[in-house]
């Protein structure tokens, strides 16, 4: 659950937004089997969606502390929100997001929730 990288993807989707979640469930870090992730770095990934096939949301949803999200083209995604942020089940804290440098077509990057030290 800590030092996580995930590089060098391609998501693709036909009808549905995809997202990289910080847990498997909506109860991260509330059961032991779950804890939330810490120290993670996502870069160098490709997302896409068909044309006319959905909105998307975010591209990742961070659930933990300390994720950096960089280096990802995005250009054919349709959100501009690249990370949420949420803090874990069982705890207060949101803790020093990184957002930057990902390729969105020239559209401004958004993040929501907490935790952002950076987001561009």
């Amino acid at each position: 659950t800590e030092y996580v990288v995930i590089a060098g993807n391609r998501f693709s989707g036909s009808s549905a937004p995809m997202n990289i979640r910080g847990c498997a469930s909506n109860l991260c870090g509330g059961e032991a089997s779950s804890p939330p992730l810490r120290h993670v770095l996502i870069e160098g990934n490709t997302a896409t969606l068909m044309p006319g096939t959905g909105t998307g949301r975010e591209f990742v949803q961070m659930e933990g502390s300390d994720w950096t999200v960089r280096g990802n083209d995005l250009r054919a995604y349709p959100s501009r929100n690249v990370a949420q942020s949420a803090p874990a089940v069982g705890s207060s804290g949101f803790g020093a997001h990184e957002v930057y440098g990902n390729d969105l077509g020239g559209r401004a990057a958004t993040c929501g929730g907490g935790g952002f030290v950076r987001c561009e």
